[in-house]
């Protein structure tokens, strides 16, 4: 499965449901892998533990050129040697194709 992107991002773990306050959880200069996991779906593979309230259910990931991506979390493991998130995206955010250069990824 190719890589969208590798590289630092701002990753925030967020608890949405009707009638309750909005939790969330920013991890800052997190590494990550950003692939594409299929139709309306993003896969981002992390290497640390990563900090989320409790009842987690939306992911946001923003990358250093300020390209943002969020969606539901439909699966995913999280350890302490790191973990994978899945989450869906709507089609246009996420390129099937390989960039060229993943070290400098930008939008077009």
């Amino acid at each position: 499965m190719p890589n969208a992107y590798e590289g630092s991002a701002t990753v925030t773990i967020s608890a949405l449901y009707l009638g309750c306050d909005p939790v969330e959880v920013t991890t800052g200069e997190l590494h990550i892998v950003l692939q594409n996991a299929g139709v309306n779906r993003a896969r981002i593979q992390f290497p640390v533990y990563l900090k989320g309230p409790e009842g987690a259910n939306v992911l946001r990931v923003q990358l250093p050129d300020g390209l943002t991506l969020q969606g539901r979390i439909e699966d995913g493991l999280n350890g302490t040697g790191g973990g994978w998130l899945e989450f869906t995206v709507e089609a246009h955010d996420l390129g099937l194709a390989r960039p060229a250069d993943l070290s400098g990824w930008r939008w077009q």
